[in-house]
């Protein structure tokens, strides 16, 4: 009994080492992806105070943000629509809200769905 206890122990020890180990080598992975991460940057940093020693000035700095304060729209008959087809061989139609999207399929709802969808959701059926 004692000896399949200390036997028991021993495996236990032998699980937490190996846990151990593959910790430290987890975290020694992760410290050399970091320290390249890391000279990466710091040397992008280097290269662009060399070019604006050169040049006089930073290298300007390309973001995706769009300023929409600078987009205007004028007329007095702007509007979207967004339309979603299943096929080309279409019933109908639900309109969705003031119908500037519809939604488009291939079979046309029973009466109850209909009536259901426009008494709880605002969609209208329109047959094409």
């Amino acid at each position: 009994m004692m000896l399949k206890k200390i036997l028991k122990i021993e495996e236990l020890e032998e699980k937490f080492d190996k846990h151990i180990e593959s910790i430290k080598h987890k975290f020694a992975e992760l410290k050399c992806h970091q320290e390249y991460y890391y000279n990466q940057k710091f040397n992008r940093i280097i290269e662009n105070f060399e070019s604006a020693k050169k040049y006089g000035s930073f290298p300007v700095l390309l973001t995706a943000a769009l300023d929409y304060s600078k987009l205007t729209a004028t007329g007095s008959n702007i509007t979207s629509s967004f339309v979603i087809r299943c096929g080309t061989n279409n019933a109908g139609y639900y309109t969705i809200g003031a119908g500037n999207v519809k939604y488009y399929m291939n079979k046309k709802p029973n009466w109850l769905v209909r009536n259901c969808a426009k008494i709880f959701f605002d969609f209208t059926w329109k047959d094409t």
